[in-house]
């Protein structure tokens, strides 16, 4: 994952109309919390 996969994901998410200020809240620390446990192995 690259840098400007996590700002498209962040951007998308704070961009999405939610009914309440604490859903966004929780999507994007939900999202944020698989992205820090992502291990990519590196190839080569």
């Amino acid at each position: 994952m690259t840098s400007d996969d996590v700002l498209f994901l962040v951007n998308g998410i704070s961009g999405t109309n939610f009914a309440m200020e604490a859903q966004r809240e929780r999507v994007l620390t939900t999202a944020l919390d698989g992205i820090r446990g992502h291990h990519s192995t590196p190839t080569g």
